[in-house]
């Protein structure tokens, strides 16, 4: 079982430094509008969204290559991005946060117990990801202000949804 855990793990991270890596040589850039000092807050969130649903789209052109990558490990992989508002609670700064989420079904059961001990021990590691390619890519992108990723992971099997969650954020 160990080894099994210690195969999903390397798995994982090869998962994440890979889709890192195909997003930051697809040359994703999306155009950034500039705002003039005095343009408003909504045309300047505008712009955040759009930089962000690029950033996404960018994204989610690597998940066939993930599942191709790693026949059988995931069910599904889904990526998603929103802008939330922060009151400066949970750790957050206040203000908006552009947060990408990505999602990953694990296609057979896993041993929670076992594979969260694992991956909280992991969390050094992804956050390091996120600052080193990540968050990068997402400026690169045009995204500006602060930054969120969530990893979430599950086997389907949770009827209250992600079994293992890792956030990492950027001002």
């Amino acid at each position: 079982m160990k080894a099994e855990i210690s195969v999903t793990l390397r798995r994982l991270f090869l998962t994440l430094l890979v889709s890192s890596a195909l997003l930051v040589t697809a040359g994703c850039s999306a155009s950034s509008e500039k705002s003039s000092p005095d343009s408003s807050v909504s045309s300047a969130e505008s712009a955040n969204a759009k930089a962000l649903l690029s950033y996404v789209d960018a994204e989610r052109a690597t998940i066939p290559q993930i599942m191709s990558q790693y026949p059988g490990l995931y069910s599904e992989v889904r990526i998603e991005g929103s802008l939330e508002e922060s009151d400066g609670s949970r750790g957050l700064s206040v203000g908006t946060h552009s947060v990408v989420w990505f999602y990953y079904t694990y296609a057979n059961p896993v041993d929670w117990s076992s594979a969260t001990t694992a991956l909280d021990g992991q969390r050094a590691t992804i956050d390091s990801v996120c600052d080193s390619t990540v968050f990068p890519a997402m400026r690169n992108a045009g995204i500006i202000g602060p930054m969120g990723v969530v990893y979430s992971y599950d086997d389907g099997q949770s009827a209250y949804g992600a079994m293992w969650e890792h956030t990492c954020t950027a001002d």
